[in-house]
């Protein structure tokens, strides 16, 4: 288990899930009577949620009536060593088993006969966990699923400060923080892709934390698509954050024996601020999501085309640029904008990837 981050998952009546998030010690929470039933309720089934209980719902899906009506519940648990693949979506990679444990956890719905598989993955080696899920129609109708986050997770206070990226052309990740209200504040993309605009990215730090101390969570989609991430604040002033692929206009038809797969999100904890909550990433995305034999090795020196030519270029040029850079010890040379469509200028092409053969022979 890693030394500040785990997950507290426990049974409740009925074969419920509740599922706690916790640092150091397990929580113990204490809260006024009042409180107990609307956390009870707040609470089942937290690993993946559905609609009709006043909050953020990571899942929904229509049966063949039409309707949205689901009752998944606890069925069954597997604890296994390494991680699973994700293949094709990117996720995180583990090559050596030890270095972390999966917990995989099945609900179904007994009148839909719907099964979702929640794989909770443990790192032994840094303060990361990553959460996915699966969902599989094992009854004999077609169900049309039209919300399938990959993250939800409650916490049982609002004393804390959301924290997101937005930003444009040339002004990437510009850093914006605000403190928690009730009801729900978060970023999204519907434009196709993930983009500049909001990095599919949120943390939550404790009010007052900064660079190094405080309290701080920290969520990163691992997918360029739509999304969505949002924290709601409900009236007992505690906070459920929800991340997946944004629900407008999804639906996705699940066939009798089809599977879907959500996307990976990771999560990240620490107490030292937003400088361990950044370093915890940099290091976990450094050995296990960068890939190839340039993750270990020395890159190699190299020239790009842009500042040289920008547009203006054609194969000669570009030969010419690559036998003068030998010369100077470099050993790459990167063709850069404008290689693809027609595109002579900024405002044409986006898009269009084949190549340029006005430019390229």
């Amino acid at each position: 288990m890693v030394d500040q981050f785990s997950a507290v998952l426990g049974g409740v009546a009925e074969n419920d899930l509740a599922l706690q998030y916790a640092y150091d010690q397990v929580y113990q929470l204490v809260y006024p009577d009042e409180k107990i039933q609307d956390l009870a309720t707040k609470w089942k089934n937290d690993g993946f949620t559905t609609k009709g209980r006043n909050d953020q719902s990571d899942y929904s899906c229509k049966n063949k009536d039409g309707n949205t009506v689901t009752d998944l519940r606890y069925a069954r648990y597997e604890i296994a060593s390494g991680k699973p693949d994700l293949h094709p979506l990117p996720h995180l990679t583990v090559l050596d088993g030890a270095d972390c444990d999966t917990l995989k956890i099945t609900l179904r719905d007994p009148y839909t006969g719907v099964e979702a598989d929640l794989y909770y993955t443990v790192f032994n080696t840094c303060d990361v966990i990553t959460k996915h899920a699966v969902v599989r129609n094992c009854g004999t109708d077609a169900v049309i699923l039209d919300r399938a986050l990959s993250l939800s997770v409650d916490l049982p206070t609002m004393d804390y400060d959301l924290i997101t990226l937005w930003g444009r052309h040339v002004k990437e990740r510009q850093f914006e923080r605000r403190p928690l209200a009730h009801g729900i504040q978060g970023i999204h993309s519907k434009r196709g892709s993930s983009s500049h605009s909001h990095n599919p990215f949120a943390a939550l730090i404790a009010a007052g934390g900064g660079e190094d101390t405080g309290d701080a969570y920290g969520f990163n989609f691992i997918y360029s698509g739509n999304y969505e991430i949002a924290a709601e604040v409900d009236h007992n002033a505690t906070t459920r954050l929800v991340m997946g692929i944004d629900p407008t206009d999804f639906e996705w038809n699940l066939a009798p024996g089809e599977a879907f797969t959500t996307p990976e999100a990771v999560m990240v904890f620490s107490c030292e601020g937003l400088g361990g909550m950044s370093r915890t990433f940099h290091r976990a995305y450094n050995e296990y999501l960068i890939r190839g034999r340039w993750k270990t090795e020395k890159r190699p020196l190299l020239i790009n085309s842009w500042e040289a030519a920008y547009f203006d270029f054609d194969t000669d040029k570009l030969i010419s640029f690559a036998e003068r850079a030998k010369e100077t010890g470099i050993e790459m040379l990167v063709m850069d904008d404008g290689w693809f469509g027609r595109r002579n200028d900024d405002t044409t092409s986006l898009g269009d990837w084949y190549i340029n053969t006005e430019n390229l022979v």
